[in-house]
């Protein structure tokens, strides 16, 4: 009934692993679950009107795009990738345009591991504050 906060905020911390670039954040987290009942545990939890965060996300004050990927073979580990382009760090070769890559291959910005999603699955593009 009762869970010491900081102490599973921690321990959430430990299944976590971080990849940071000038453009982008992606957050894996393994094993977002409960080790004794098994269910997948919330982002943010509430009690008596409070919000409590069990992961904490960079704060960004520029345009931004959060993706959420939920694998299918497993369902109880989160990967979330937080697009920030900065504005004037775009190429002006490329018209300004930030071009982000995801799939599953080596070579993408954005990592997915998923079987259903292809090596170079798709292109995000942000151009003059638009996604």
């Amino acid at each position: 009934e009762y869970i010491h906060y900081v102490c599973l905020k921690s321990w959430l911390k430990t299944k976590e692993y971080r990849q940071h670039n000038n453009h982008f954040t992606s957050i894996y987290i393994s094993q977002f679950q409960c080790e004794i009942c098994k269910s997948s545990l919330p982002y943010v939890f509430m009690n008596k009107g409070r919000k409590y965060p069990l992961i904490e996300f960079p704060v960004i004050l520029t345009d931004h795009l959060i993706l959420e990927s939920i694998t299918l073979e497993n369902k109880h580990s989160r990967m979330v990738h937080i697009l920030h382009p900065k504005q004037g760090e775009l190429h002006p070769r490329e018209g300004g345009i930030k071009r982000y890559l995801m799939g599953r291959g080596q070579d993408c910005d954005l990592k997915v591991s998923d079987i259903s999603v292809s090596r170079n699955h798709c292109q995000i593009h942000y151009s003059k504050g638009v996604f």
